[in-house]
């Protein structure tokens, strides 16, 4: 029996999220929510995780990061289940193909950082990149 997994539910949460900071909103700035404390959101990503890894919904591992630094870190489920070897910080994760889309959202993050311009080409941010 194959297991359940969630990668399509906490993919989504970081699309949605991505786009919804790259979106002008229409929302009046007195109707927004306010934004919530790092201690909050580390307290709300550790409930859910959790509540999915207790529920038998997450396996994997979640790393929080903030300016390069871990804010949060948690492992869950088992690497292999076969052996019932358990995941940790260091766990591998073949994710293939689903590579691509965390690498386009990394770019369209640093688009939307003004870091870096989708329009120019590799040799103006790595100039020194073998062209052979």
């Amino acid at each position: 029996m194959r297991a359940k997994s969630s990668f399509p539910l906490l993919l989504c949460v970081a699309i949605s999220t991505t786009i919804t900071a790259q979106q002008p909103t229409a929302t009046p700035l007195a109707n927004r929510p306010s934004p919530i404390s790092e201690a909050e959101l580390v307290k709300r990503l550790t409930t859910s995780v959790d509540s999915l890894s207790k529920l038998g919904e997450f396996s994997g591992v979640v790393v929080l990061a903030k300016d390069g630094a871990p804010i949060y870190q948690s492992a869950h489920g088992l690497a292999d289940r076969e052996h019932m070897v358990a995941n940790n910080l260091q766990t591998g994760f073949n994710l293939g193909s689903i590579n691509k889309i965390f690498t386009q959202i990394a770019i369209l993050q640093l688009v939307g950082a003004g870091k870096i311009d989708l329009d120019s080409t590799l040799a103006k941010s790595w100039p020194d990149y073998p062209n052979e």
